[in-house]
């Protein structure tokens, strides 16, 4: 191999090695500035000031729009307002007065009359009478006859409400019978204690009365 491909292939080699370096060292060692970050950080914050702005004025240019669409309808209600307004009476009469127009009378209703002649119409009612053909009851089918039950006889049923009757009023009889006694004792009992409270009530008023008698006694 010859001098001349052997100082090219060198050559090519470093050349790439000397790229590889540069590389590496321009990824660590090219980093912006502080100045050039607060510059970047400025340009930034503008920039979202700039959106916020425009955002601002198209919400109030809308919101002028909006307004301005209702103050012209409101406009327009007002108008037809004042022009359904009927004018007074006293200057629709100055007015017809100042054409030589009458302003009230025969001459002054006719006016609004209609000019041309009004024709009468006669409408004639047509009635039609509908007759009533009671033909179709002929053709129906015979009656159908419904089955009844024979019933029992209101004889029968009567001795049995009657046979109810009785042997309810017999469990009542012995239920009486049987709170009867439990009445009475208890009345009984009442009345006892009602007796035995007054002859309480009777024993301590004399001894009350006997208590104001003795003047040694203190009362207990």
């Amino acid at each position: 191999m010859s001098d001349l491909v052997r100082t090219l292939i060198t050559g090519l080699v470093t050349s790439v090695i000397f790229l590889i370096l540069v590389w590496i060292f321009w990824k660590i060692y090219d980093r912006p500035s502080k100045r050039q970050l607060e510059v970047e950080q400025e340009r930034q914050e503008k920039s979202k000031e700039i959106r916020m702005w425009r955002a601002v004025e198209a919400q109030m240019a809308q919101e002028e729009a909006e307004a301005e669409a209702l103050a012209l309808i409101e406009r327009k209600k007002a108008e037809q307002r004042a022009r359904a307004i009927p004018p007074p009476s006293g200057v629709v009469s100055n007015a017809f007065a100042k054409l030589d127009a009458p302003t009230s009378g025969e001459q002054f209703n006719e006016q609004f009359k209609p000019k041309q002649g009004m024709e009468e119409i006669q409408v004639e009612e047509l009635v039609e009478e509908i007759q009533q053909d009671d033909s179709d009851v002929l053709l129906a089918p015979e009656l159908v006859e419904v089955r009844q039950d024979s019933g029992e006889d209101a004889e029968h049923l009567l001795e049995l409400l009657e046979q109810e009757e009785e042997s309810e009023e017999e469990e009542i009889e012995p239920e009486i019978a049987e709170s009867e006694p439990v009445r009475l004792e208890a009345q009984e009992t009442e009345d006892q204690d009602e007796k035995a409270i007054a002859d309480e009530k009777v024993d301590w008023d004399s001894k009350s009365e006997k208590d104001q008698d003795d003047p040694w006694s203190v009362g207990w």
